[in-house]
Formats: structure tokens, sequence, C-alpha cells
């Protein structure tokens, strides 16, 4: 049981930290979970797009610089 409450205890201390450096503890609660849930949307999209078009951008680079000969 300590163990679990060294890890809670790290994890809200990261957390209020969080909240400090980017300002969000003045906001209210609805107004930071919106805050968080828009910050959800915005990181899904990048890890999306990135895991749809980087391959192919990698692929393109490489076969401009002759490194890759396969079908993109």
């Amino acid at each position: 049981m300590a163990l679990f409450q060294v890890v809670r205890d790290w994890v809200q201390l990261w957390y209020y930290r969080y909240l400090l450096v980017t300002a969000l503890y003045m906001l209210q609660p609805w107004e930071r979970h919106l805050f968080h849930s828009c910050l959800a949307v915005v990181l899904a999209m990048s890890i999306y797009s990135t895991s749809v078009f980087f391959p192919k951008y990698i692929a393109s680079i490489l076969d401009y610089y002759g490194y890759y000969d396969g079908d993109i």
C-alpha cells in the first residue's frame, strides 16, 4: 500500500506543477476540463496524421536521395 501512496503523491505533484506552469490553476474546473479536452483532440489528430502521412513522407525523402527504390 505504501508504494501506491508514493506513486499517487508523485503523480499529484507533477500534475500540480503542470497546472502551475501552464497557469491552469486559475481556471474554473469546467474551463480546465474544456482545455484538457481540446488538448486531447489536438494531440489525437497529431498522432493520427503523423502515423498516416509520416511513413510516405520519409519514403519520398529516401527515394529522392536514392536510398529507397520501393513503391510509395
